[in-house]
C-alpha cells in the first residue's frame, strides 16, 4: 500500500493559490498547476480565506433514465416533469 505523503503549505504556495484564484482558475486547475489534489487545494484557500471559482457548466440537477436514453423495464413509470 502506498503511503500518502503530505506535502505542508508554505507562504510562496499560499501567494501562489492566491494569484491562481484571482485570476478566475478552479481548484482543478489550480491543483494541476500546484501539483496537489483539489480537494487539497480546496482546504488550503478555505483555511486562508480565498474565494474559488465554481466550475463553469457543472450542475447537480438529478438525472432520470430519459436523460440517459434508457427505458424502465417493469409496469411502473417515471414521473412527469
Amino acid at each position: 500500500m502506498k503511503r500518502r505523503i503530505i506535502q505542508p503549505w508554505t507562504p510562496e504556495d499560499d501567494d501562489r493559490l492566491r494569484k491562481l484564484a484571482a485570476e478566475g482558475r478552479t481548484s482543478v486547475t489550480i491543483a494541476e498547476r500546484m501539483k496537489r489534489t483539489p480537494a487539497s487545494v480546496r482546504g488550503r484557500a478555505k483555511a486562508i480565506n480565498v474565494v474559488l471559482m465554481k466550475a463553469k457548466g457543472v450542475t447537480r440537477l438529478p438525472i432520470t433514465l430519459g436523460d440517459l436514453g434508457l427505458k424502465a423495464k417493469g409496469n411502473w413509470s417515471l414521473p412527469k416533469r
